[in-house]
């Protein structure tokens, strides 16, 4: 046969060849040396591992520290959530206050005369001018 097949002779007649005997020794020597190469990476890669699991335990260990500092400990007295209760039912209340201040202003302004009213309101809208000055120690 010819071309990239290789016939039964040829192959007979490299059997008993040194040189054959020569390469079949060193694949085998190889293949052991690939395969315990392997096996020392394996290795390698546990002790990687083992040392990686030590250095997320220490990680894990940091961040518990870490927030049992950052976690206020329990006080005598009030919690958030009841002193922000206690605050909004104050400016609750204080704009009760307010609304009722309004609608004094409001029955005020109704129960005075026209005239004044008119005048309280041009007033008003000239007060930011000169109200300072008469504040300040200015003659009326």
């Amino acid at each position: 046969m010819t071309g990239s097949r290789i016939s039964c002779l040829t192959v007979c007649a490299f059997v008993g060849d040194p040189a054959l005997t020569q390469m079949e020794g060193q694949m085998s020597t190889t293949k052991t040396e690939t395969l315990a190469g392997i096996e020392q990476g394996i290795h390698g890669i546990a002790a990687t591992q083992k040392s990686h699991g030590g250095v997320l335990h220490i990680i894990a260990e940091r961040q518990e520290e870490i927030i049992k500092l950052l976690t206020p400990e329990p006080k005598d007295g009030p919690s958030l959530d009841e002193m922000l209760g206690h605050i909004i039912g104050q400016l609750t209340e204080l704009i009760g206050y307010a609304r009722q201040n309004v609608k004094g202003q409001a029955q005020l302004e109704q129960n005075l005369p026209g005239d004044i009213v008119r005048a309280l309101a041009a007033g008003a809208e000239a007060a930011p001018a000169t109200n300072g000055a008469r504040r300040g120690g200015g003659k009326a």
